[in-house]
Formats: structure tokens, sequence, C-alpha cells
């Protein structure tokens, strides 16, 4: 039984590191989505100015 409690500890913290990397992935994709859609409201600040000026 002692074994069995290690190996099921064992895959809990493998699971846990595998989980954060995850989530350290979906926080990446996150903030450059986030970027992405900054740069493009920009641009289309910019571009409405530019129309509203004319």
């Amino acid at each position: 039984m002692d074994n069995f409690t290690k190996e099921m500890i064992k895959k809990a913290e493998r699971m846990g590191y595998e989980m954060k990397g995850l989530a350290q992935e979906m926080t990446n994709e996150i903030l450059d989505m986030r970027d992405f859609v900054k740069e493009k409201v920009e641009r289309l600040g910019e571009e409405i100015k530019k129309r509203l000026i004319r």
C-alpha cells in the first residue's frame, strides 16, 4: 500500500507540473493575442483620425 501511495503522489506531482506548463502556455497565448488586438485597435484608431481630419 505504501508503494501505491508513493506512486500516486508522484503521478499527482507530474500532473501538477504538466498543468502548470499548460497554464503558462495559455497565458503566453493570451498575452500574444492581447498585443495583436492592441496593435489592430491602434491602427484602426489612426485610420479613423485620418478620415475625420479629411
